[in-house]
């Protein structure tokens, strides 16, 4: 179970690598992608909720960034 744990974080690492990347791109579509990645990967994950509500308001989708907040709301 540690060496899970171990490779599930390090995945989560290298998520969150490749979305300050895609961020600096300013390729948000991308970042919201991976976003949700990491979301998969751990749904507790709040930086990763937050993350992806920021870039889909970003992106002009605010009904959908309210939906994912409600979501998480609900998670939490």
């Amino acid at each position: 179970i540690a060496r899970r744990t171990a490779l599930q974080e390090e995945r989560i690492a290298l998520l969150r690598k490749r979305i300050a990347r895609a961020e600096e791109e300013n390729d948000l579509a991308r970042a919201n992608a991976l976003y949700q990645e990491v979301i998969e990967a751990d749904n507790l994950d709040e930086a990763a909720w937050r993350g992806r509500i920021r870039t889909l308001a970003r992106m002009g989708h605010l009904r959908d960034a309210l939906d994912t907040f409600h979501r998480l709301e609900e998670l939490l």
